[in-house]
């Protein structure tokens, strides 16, 4: 591998493939709550999936991260590409841009989305490393307790 060229641009094909497993992986969640009610979601329907709320983006980059840092892809501009098509999916290019360019702030400042990227990233870790059953709920346990609100 070329170090100087981010490993997404040395290998694009197997990185689309990981992140729509990735992106299937939390869809899954959201599909399970009443807010997407139960409908499957098809590629490009994302955008307004999800409510804007420093849990969530703190949620996503955690399990991206740490589920991209096992694979060839944990260079910091694969990673950074991974959440721009995850944040830009799910809340459109301007609210991408300033959710990544804000996620500093965000973990220094806000408890929530510490929070959440911790539950993000400890869920993308037990996946990788437990029983090949195991769940990860928790983007769909905290959109289901905001809906409760």
């Amino acid at each position: 591998m070329n170090k100087n060229m981010p490993a997404c641009e040395q290998d694009p094909e197997k990185f689309k493939y990981l992140i729509q497993v990735i992106k299937d992986l939390l869809v899954t969640q959201i599909i399970l709550t009443k807010k997407s009610g139960g409908q499957l979601l098809n590629e490009g329907e994302f955008i307004n999936t999800l409510p804007k709320k420093k849990f969530i983006y703190g949620y996503l980059t955690g399990f991206i991260t740490c589920f991209l840092q096992i694979t060839i892809f944990n260079d910091t501009a694969s990673i950074n590409k991974a959440l721009l098509s995850f944040f830009h999916g799910f809340y459109g290019k301007k609210q991408a841009i300033t959710i990544i360019s804000n996620t500093q702030k965000y973990y220094k400042e806000g408890k929530l989305y510490k929070e959440g990227f911790e539950t993000g990233y400890n869920e993308s870790k037990e996946l990788q490393e437990g029983p090949e059953d195991t769940l990860i709920t928790g983007l769909a346990k905290y959109l289901e307790s905001i809906e409760k609100k």
